[in-house]
């Protein structure tokens, strides 16, 4: 079980890409209380032979350095493997990096992410983002490096550059897509889009619960829209969040067929022109299906044809399979 926990929407950045709207004036967040109690039910409900992995964010969880270490170490002793993201805002000097990555690897923390990209470093220079993933490698963290791309950038060989200057064990790039903070705004050379629908299933769904307590079927910019939401941890338990995340057809569709199921249907059903001409991925595509209204109503439509046809095979096999049976089991009466 994967569960994503944005403890809060305070950030002491403002990146012009910030699908959340995290920023320095932002007060909401996760009680404390409240996100060791939804460790807890994770873990109450894990199933035998399974492994349970909490991701922290934000907004910038070491903002509050004294919350994040409890989280890690709530998590840790719950059996789970806790990792985080940071911006590295914090890895001002080589002591203080190395002073701040000792206390959360005293709480068990073993993955520790961070953030960089043009939008990033108008707030973080790099050579924090290196300070800090270098410290946490010193200590035994295993380190990734997540960078956001503008087209310019690819151009420029950008990425390569930050990831050779930073050297981190891992690198994962991605292509800013146009979910932005609230009255933000990008040229459009920023974004790398390939012409046509994007084929392919949902990547990496995971439970993701927001600072105000909303949970999303993924964490992925532009996700965190109603058409993706399960529920609030708040109104309901983990338990039925995850069997909506489980069960619900909008995600029965995203995980077997993928948002170009969605995208078909509004072609057929002459919406096809609120359509882009081209994306960046498959969770472009399903960001920008979840946030246009008539987008996301057809694609909830066509999840409840797309589910009420696929009990109607599964119970036409079990009939089929059923007969089988009584016809084996009339052949065996009759030879005896």
């Amino acid at each position: 079980m994967n569960i994503g926990l944005l403890l809060t929407k305070r950030c002491n950045a403002q990146c012009a890409h910030c699908a959340t709207d995290s920023g320095p004036y932002q007060t909401q967040a996760l009680p404390t209380q409240k996100v060791l109690s939804v460790m807890n039910e994770a873990a109450k409900r894990l199933p035998a032979g399974e492994s349970l992995l909490f991701g922290v964010s934000g907004g910038e969880a070491f903002l509050d350095l004294e919350q994040l270490v409890e989280v890690i170490r709530h998590g840790v002793g719950l059996g789970a493997t806790v990792t985080c993201v940071t911006n590295a805002y914090w890895a001002t000097s080589d002591s203080k990096a190395q002073a701040i990555v000792a206390r959360v690897r005293e709480a068990g923390l073993t993955h520790l992410a961070a953030s960089t990209s043009r939008y990033h470093q108008r707030f973080i220079p790099i050579e924090r983002v290196k300070r800090a993933l270098s410290a946490a490698r010193a200590a035994g963290i295993n380190t990734l490096l997540k960078i956001v791309y503008s087209g310019p950038d690819q151009k420029e060989g950008l990425v390569q550059r930050w990831a050779d200057f930073v050297g981190a064990d891992a690198l994962q790039a991605f292509p800013v897509v146009p979910y932005l903070r609230r009255g933000g705004e990008l040229p459009l050379e920023h974004y790398v889009r390939t012409p046509g629908l994007p084929k392919g299933r949902c990547p990496s769904p995971a439970l993701t619960v927001r600072e105000d307590g909303a949970a999303f079927n993924c964490c992925t910019p532009g996700g965190f829209e109603a058409l993706l939401q399960v529920g609030n941890v708040f109104d309901c338990s983990l338990d039925a969040l995850v069997d909506r995340y489980h069960f619900d057809p909008v995600f029965q569709v995203l995980r077997e067929r993928g948002p170009i199921h969605f995208a078909r249907h509004a072609i057929r059903n002459g919406d096809g022109g609120r359509l882009r001409s081209a994306y960046a991925d498959v969770c472009d595509l399903c960001a920008h299906v979840a946030s246009d209204a008539t987008l996301a109503k057809l694609a909830r439509d066509s999840a409840k044809t797309y589910r009420s046809r696929w009990a109607k095979r599964v119970a036409g096999k079990m009939r089929a399979n059923a007969s089988v049976v009584t016809r084996k089991s009339k052949l065996q009466s009759l030879t005896k």
